[in-house]
């Protein structure tokens, strides 16, 4: 199953959704909607148009919805005992991707449980990324190890790479063709862009406070020094 986490609050940004789910051909489809009181109208349509598997929540967390995402997707396969694999691909919203990229992803989850695109310098890149929701389990010991702790979005990615670099995990890195419109809500609403500016600095603080460092300067093995 491929997981799409939804804030739509403009036009254009509901047409590159559609465009990102077109792009996904036959695949199965779970839409994790944040904010769905405030996007309900434009959801509504959406249902109509394609009728998948949906997931509403009332915060904006792409932390959270990713953690809902892997949670949907291990009790799905605890539900349906003939599905034979419970790897979850977690998209952005603004990605434009095929089905044989997708393909590439899945088939090379399996050397350690999670795979992502390779950005050009050579970081995972979590606007497409890949899980197996029971080593999720297994190894981090929940199904929700993404910290919603930071709002809205940025550095919940940083902060789960922390996490595998303490425990020696190795994100595979898979090179993929596919389209990132980056920022895509942002670069058409001016109101998003403004919270946006805020929830970033606020977890930037709040990443420097719980790992002792910024990003690639981390200096404690625990969270907060704890």
């Amino acid at each position: 199953m491929i997981a799409i986490p939804v804030y739509v609050r403009e036009q254009k940004n509901y047409e590159l959704l559609i465009k990102a789910y077109e792009s996904l051909g036959d695949s199965d489809v779970l839409f994790v909607v944040n904010e769905w009181s405030y996007n309900r109208h434009k959801i509504e349509d959406l249902k109509e148009l394609i009728g998948n598997e949906f997931i509403f929540r009332k915060k904006n967390s792409v932390a959270g919805a990713w953690n809902d995402a892997i949670e949907y997707q291990y009790n799905y396969n605890e539900k349906f005992s003939y599905i034979s694999k419970d790897d979850i691909v977690i998209m952005n919203q603004d990605v434009i991707v095929s089905e044989l990229e997708i393909d590439k992803l899945i088939d090379d989850i399996n050397i350690t449980g999670i795979a992502a695109a390779r950005t050009k310098d050579g970081q995972p890149d979590f606007a497409l990324f890949a899980v197996n929701p029971t080593w999720i389990k297994e190894t981090f010991g929940t199904l929700r190890p993404f910290d919603e702790g930071f709002e809205g979005a940025y550095f919940e990615d940083n902060d789960f790479r922390y996490q595998c670099k303490l425990k020696g995990i190795n994100i595979e890195l898979i090179d993929l063709e596919f389209e990132h419109y980056g920022s895509g809500v942002l670069k058409h609403d001016e109101e998003a862009a403004k919270e946006n500016e805020q929830r970033f600095r606020k977890n930037h603080i709040r990443y420097i406070n719980k790992w002792g460092g910024i990003r690639g300067a981390e200096t404690f093995k625990t969270p907060f020094n704890k």
